[in-house]
């Protein structure tokens, strides 16, 4: 870093459980370097594990992605499973979009005739109100 940097965010003691150890959440951008600084508080020394991960768009129910009528390219290789899988037990490698209705009337959803590699898709529609926790029911 060189003066005049900006520093994008920082923590002290974030996790409580089971040490006083950091974290922090930002948005990042694909291609975009970022230095992250590690160190001891008050010149405390030892040894940690520095752990980086990056919500993928579509990978949580918060971060779904918006789509609209017409076809939505889709590509599960780097998701994993994360929402409740109540109304198939078979869901894996999930992601997740938000459909708003623009009409009122009868929707078909579906990956029929899809080109790809991914040819064995599991479909689960819940009510958009909040993300689904185990138990909810499936319309």
């Amino acid at each position: 870093p060189v003066a005049g940097d900006a520093c994008l965010t920082s923590d002290d003691d974030g996790c409580t459980s089971p040490n006083f150890s950091s974290t922090v959440g930002l948005s990042v951008t694909a291609g975009t370097t970022y230095l992250v600084q590690v160190g001891g508080w008050n010149g405390a020394q030892g040894a940690s594990d520095l752990n980086i991960s990056v919500t993928i768009p579509g990978d949580t129910c918060a971060d779904a992605i918006t789509v609209a009528p017409g076809t939505t390219p889709v590509d599960n290789s780097a998701q994993i499973a994360d929402g409740p899988n109540d109304c198939d037990s078979n869901m894996g490698a999930d992601m997740w979009f938000s459909y708003t209705a623009t009409e009122t009337g009868d929707a078909t959803i579906e990956t029929c005739g899809s080109a790809g590699t991914l040819d064995d898709t599991v479909l689960i529609v819940y009510d958009g109100a909040a993300c689904p926790v185990a138990g909810d029911a499936c319309l």
